[in-house]
């Protein structure tokens, strides 16, 4: 094994991390357990992980590049696990369609091309960037895994 696929394991641990709180609020709207204090702290964990990830990236990327390339981007993936949670909400009746579920991802992608700023010669840029890509590619993942079994 090379030492230079190392990376990975960042990236890897960085994606359990953040992806964690929707994966189990899938779980537990899956399992059809009523909303209480355990569903509160997930949502307010992935907010708390969305401020930390987004102050991890201003202090790497500095001011300029993260104001113009890496907030929008975060926001679009704000938003797009804003989407996996309500969409998963028992009162919205959205759960059984999971095929609905797919095109969450795919419309968060097309919102993170738009902020990608492929001639950014800054490799930690490139490595946070393609670690938004790849928040989403897990969590679509692993919502698909769950409501998809049949």
């Amino acid at each position: 094994m090379k030492m230079s696929w190392l990376w990975f394991l960042l990236a890897l641990y960085l994606d359990c991390l953040i992806v964690y709180p929707a994966v189990q609020w899938t779980q537990r709207r899956y399992a059809k357990k009523p909303l209480d204090g355990v569903d509160a702290k997930l949502v307010i964990a992935q907010v708390s992980i969305f401020i930390g990830y987004s102050y991890v990236n201003l202090s790497l990327l500095g001011q300029e590049t993260t104001k113009k390339w890496q907030l929008p981007a975060i926001i679009v993936l704000a938003i797009s696990f804003s989407v996996f949670y309500a969409i998963q909400l028992p009162f919205v009746g959205l759960e059984k369609r999971a095929l609905i579920l797919k095109l969450v991802g795919v419309f968060a992608c097309f919102g993170l091309n738009y902020f990608k700023d492929g001639n950014n010669p800054n490799n930690i840029y490139g490595f946070v960037a393609q670690l938004n890509y790849d928040f989403i590619f897990l969590v679509q993942g692993l919502v698909d895994h769950t409501y998809l079994k049949e």
